[in-house]
């Protein structure tokens, strides 16, 4: 088992690595998971195919070491695509005590091949969204992360830049950028946890 924070952005890979379960679980199809820049948030992703219906692939982190009472999270940036037709392939996020979900998992949430099908992310254009999943947690002990894929007919999806961690006390901002001219500077972030910024030059 490995402890908090695990991060991976697949960029070093050629191929998943051992170290994560990378399973084809129901369907026809023996297509499992695979490391390309296809559809990937930056540089390499996680990358799985156009797969018929009920075809289920299932990718899932290494052990990790978790406390009782802690709260903590998992993020990662998915590809949705702009076509209604995709609306029913889903990506289900499980935290479990066996590298392969079952009966006994927490479903922690569930993101749509069809970008339209999320709400809460107010988009309507193909590409890479990140997604959040919260959990407080039960028991001392380990913990798997796995992210179920569930095809309808659907195109090929990826997911990248994987973060499991510990809810931090004071939130980073994301998607920080800044465009400077001669005098100014103009600086855009993605920060839900807070309504005021220090800036510091």
């Amino acid at each position: 088992p490995i402890a908090m924070p695990l991060e991976e952005n697949f960029d070093d890979w050629d191929a998943i690595s051992s170290c994560w379960t990378n399973e084809h679980t129901a369907g026809s199809s023996t297509t499992v998971w695979s490391v390309s820049t296809t559809n990937a948030y930056s540089g390499k992703g996680a990358y799985l195919g156009y797969q018929d219906d009920g075809n289920k692939v299932v990718l899932t982190t290494p052990a990790l070491i978790v406390e009782a009472g802690k709260q903590y999270r998992v993020s990662y940036y998915m590809y949705h695509h702009a076509s209604i037709s995709y609306d029913e392939d889903s990506l289900n996020v499980y935290c479990s005590t066996t590298s392969l979900p079952n009966a006994t998992s927490t479903l922690l949430g569930t993101s749509y091949g069809y970008v339209g099908a999320n709400p809460s992310l107010g988009a309507e254009s193909s590409g890479n969204y990140r997604h959040v999943h919260q959990w407080t947690q039960e028991a001392d002990g380990v913990i798997y992360i796995s992210f179920e894929m569930v095809w309808f007919d659907g195109l090929g999806t990826s997911i990248d830049e994987i973060v499991v961690e510990e809810v931090p006390s004071c939130e980073k901002p994301q998607d920080v950028s800044v465009t400077s001219t001669a005098s100014t500077a103009t600086i855009t972030v993605t920060d839900e946890a807070h309504t005021a910024w220090e800036y510091v030059y």
